[in-house]
């Protein structure tokens, strides 16, 4: 479990995949149910110093409580080689 501020978080799996471009999804279980999009985004931002920084894309596919992960995504983050984070998400 990872934690920023008040929102804790788990790192379901992490796929490598690309030849040219090379990308990275992991795929995370966030503990709330509402989690504000400055959130997400720090979080991206975090996961992309931590582990994405041997990459040309990080994504990040948030998962609510509850809902499987096999299904409907809650918001998808990414951050390319510039190191801004970008969320997108439907409210």
């Amino acid at each position: 479990m990872l934690k920023n501020d008040v929102v804790s978080y788990w790192i379901k799996d992490s796929r490598d995949f690309g030849i040219a471009i090379k990308h990275r999804t992991l795929r995370i279980l966030l503990d709330r149910r509402e989690v504000s999009m400055e959130r997400l985004t720090e979080i991206t931002r975090f996961l992309w110093e931590k582990q994405g920084q041997d990459v040309d894309e990080l994504v990040t596919l948030f998962y609510l409580p509850g809902v499987q992960t096999d299904s409907t995504v809650y918001a998808i983050g990414s951050c390319m080689k510039d190191g801004k984070a970008n969320i997108r998400y439907e409210r």
